[in-house]
């Protein structure tokens, strides 16, 4: 390549179990977590961000692969290591793939991001980075962004950054969207050490001084990697209870209570919704512009659609069992009348056939049964009137 580059890839997800993680030693990833914790309590002006615990997971090594739909070939490994950021109280993180001094293709990189097909090695065997994570109890809710800290941008692969695809030399076509090349012409930096240019997939973050050193150029990439986190992390917990509704869909039992569960789960990412609490105006203006790119509005129409969806078809479930059950109770309320009936209408059978004598409590008991039986039909009818 002929710009340096430090990737960051953010994957929304959910923990569906705790799992024990030894603590290993990363020097980069200490530097990474003291840096972002310490850019998160200087920017932000909220106790929030205290709720947000980061733990570095595991070095891990990417397999950087061709587009080749049908056999892919790989083009490099490359070093990269995780961190997860937890919101305290919920179940919802990020997992932050951190790849510092990108040695292999940048762009085949964030090709196999958009296709979700991010591969790591595993124990000597290829693996998709969404599975590979589920041993930590983890589940991806969603797609991954991305953000690309580059010293240069590059005119030709430019477009193939913002995009999430493969850029390849040879190739007799290339990109020519409009969508991408306004995205290009709008330079979101808040000063003038860097530029930033946003699309629905990441960021491109070009660093007018690129430090030879990770640790030299962090705090630069830090500010804008918190405000990230904060995005991702209310994109999450969005998807994750849009990701409830939908598989309750399928549930013919679903009930109320277990909608009250969802909405109670959803309430404790509230704090997430408001991230108006940063202490300059211009990093909020900054944290406005990644939530439009991000689509953020598109995910929050997406739930509340769905969510109301689900209310009705309960709705329409309750109004069906409601009316199974009246019918139920008229059956039971005719074959009680008819219980009532039947004891003396044998005994005028026996009347009849053999001539046993019908007493007047018997008669008696017949006139009442008879008018029982016409009372719980009458109401009934009447019911079923209105």
């Amino acid at each position: 390549m002929s710009y340096q580059a430090d990737l960051y890839i953010m994957l929304p997800c959910i923990q569906k179990k705790n799992v024990t993680i030894e603590n290993p030693v990363n020097s980069n990833a200490e530097l990474f977590i003291n840096e972002l914790s310490n850019v998160a309590k200087y920017e932000f002006n909220n106790v929030m961000s205290d709720r947000i615990e980061r733990t570095f997971i595991k070095e891990i090594v990417l397999d950087c692969k061709t587009d080749d739909r049908d056999n892919p070939t790989s083009l490099g490994l490359q070093d990269a290591f995780i961190i997860q950021s937890q919101f305290r109280g919920t179940n919802y993180c990020l997992l932050t793939v951190v790849v510092v001094n990108t040695n292999v293709s940048l762009t085949h990189l964030l090709d196999q991001v958009s296709r979700r097909e991010l591969t790591i090695i595993n124990e000597g065997k290829d693996i998709y980075l969404t599975d590979w994570i589920k041993v930590y109890g983890l589940e991806s809710t969603g797609k991954a962004f991305y953000a690309s800290c580059i010293s240069d941008l590059p005119e030709k692969e430019a477009p193939y950054i913002i995009a999430g695809e493969a850029y390849n030399a040879g190739a007799d076509f290339s990109i020519m969207s409009n969508t991408i090349g306004d995205s290009l012409r709008q330079n979101q930096a808040q000063y003038t050490h860097y530029e930033a240019y946003m699309s629905e997939c990441g960021i491109i973050y070009v660093m007018k001084f690129f430090d030879e050193e990770y640790s030299g150029r962090l705090n630069t990439e830090c500010i804008m990697i918190f405000i990230l986190e904060l995005v991702i992390l209310k994109i999450t917990a969005i998807n994750t209870a849009n990701n409830d509704i939908v598989s309750a869909y399928s549930d013919n039992y679903v009930s109320i209570n277990e909608i009250h569960d969802i909405m109670e789960q959803f309430a404790l990412s509230l704090p997430l919704w408001d991230i108006r609490h940063f202490r300059y105006f211009l990093a909020q203006d900054f944290a406005n512009k990644i939530e439009k790119a991000f689509n953020v509005p598109r995910f929050i129409a997406e739930y509340e659609k769905n969510r109301v969806f689900l209310e009705q078809l309960i709705n329409v479930r309750k109004l069906i069992t409601s009316e199974k059950e009246s019918k139920m109770i008229e059956l039971f309320a005719i074959v009680l009348a008819m219980l009532q009936v039947a004891p003396i209408l044998f005994s005028l059978v026996l009347y009849i056939m053999e001539g046993r004598p019908i007493s007047i409590i018997q008669i008696m008991a017949f006139a009442v049964s008879c008018a029982v039986a016409f009372l719980i039909m009458w109401l009934l009818f009447k019911k079923k009137k209105k």
